[in-house]
């Protein structure tokens, strides 16, 4: 190992500033607490936010941030909130909060605001309820505490405890809802039938090509995990033993498990020989 004098000798010869890299690395790390398609479905919705309260109630809304929105509405326009250049922007000012930019007043947002702001969310879904579904609630407020995280500002306790019983009120409300109007009850996407899939995994099977011996492996590797489709497109070969007569297979992290606290769990598919093409 090159001892710290070495390891300085070289940074200098080479080039190389590791307050530098470490720094870079620190901001990479500090970030990693949510995934990034988390982050970019946080902004988007804390845009919304943004132009809402620009629009309804622009007491919440920072001097610095009006004046960027107004300046970002082309003359001649009409609708702001609903201008391209507008949200863009919007989305903008989310996305550079920090604590010293904080685009939205979080003293001035109070839980009736924020309740106000997802009655409007909901008026734009086509699935024709007054109010938001379950995740579509969490989504906002999980987003809302993460820019008040971002900005680093502490969630009042009292803001906190008012909103956890203004949801309970809305979930309720959309049940109701959802019997006065013979709604479709569940929520996201059905679970493939067993039916279904024994019949994909047939065809993939007959057809033979390169193509579908690909995808009736990928299939039937996620169906007998029971896993998300990303975790199988990242399973590594090191990650791949033989346990007994069945295959193991283990995660580094799953979406559960960001911090692959269970890598060790072992997942293991075992073979059918009684209905070959569902065999994995």
């Amino acid at each position: 190992m090159m001892r710290r004098m070495e390891v300085e000798d070289f940074a200098e010869e080479n080039n190389i500033d590791f307050d530098a890299h470490d720094n870079a690395q620190f901001e990479r790390v500090s970030k990693m607490y949510i995934s990034e398609n988390t982050r970019e479905g946080y902004q988007s919705c804390m845009k919304r936010l943004l132009l809402f309260l620009d629009d309804s109630n622009p007491e919440c809304v920072s001097d610095y941030a009006k004046t960027a929105l107004q300046d970002a509405f082309p003359e001649g326009a009409t609708v702001k909130h609903k201008n391209k250049a507008v949200i863009a922007c919007a989305l903008q000012l989310i996305v550079a909060a920090n604590d010293t930019s904080k685009p939205i007043i979080f003293e001035a947002v109070t839980v009736k605001i924020f309740v106000k702001f997802l009655f409007t969310m909901a008026r734009k879904n086509t699935d024709g309820n007054t109010f938001l579904s379950k995740s579509g609630c969490g989504s906002y407020r999980s987003a809302f505490k993460d820019l008040y995280r971002q900005c680093k500002v502490s969630v009042p306790p009292a803001f906190e405890a008012e909103l956890t019983t203004q949801f309970k009120g809305l979930l309720r409300a959309r049940a109701e809802e959802k019997e006065a109007k013979g709604s479709r009850l569940s929520e996201g996407k059905d679970p493939m039938p067993f039916a279904l899939y024994k019949r994909l995994c047939a065809k993939m099977m007959a057809d033979g090509s390169k193509d579908a011996i690909f995808a009736h492996a990928f299939l039937t590797l996620t169906w007998n995990l029971v896993c998300r489709s990303k975790n199988t497109v990242f399973i590594h070969r090191n990650h791949i033993s033989w346990d007994h007569d069945a295959l193991s297979i283990q995660f580094a992290h799953m979406k559960t498990d960001m911090a692959g606290e269970d890598a060790k769990h072992k997942r293991h598919i075992y073979a059918n020989p009684h209905c070959l093409h569902i065999c994995a």
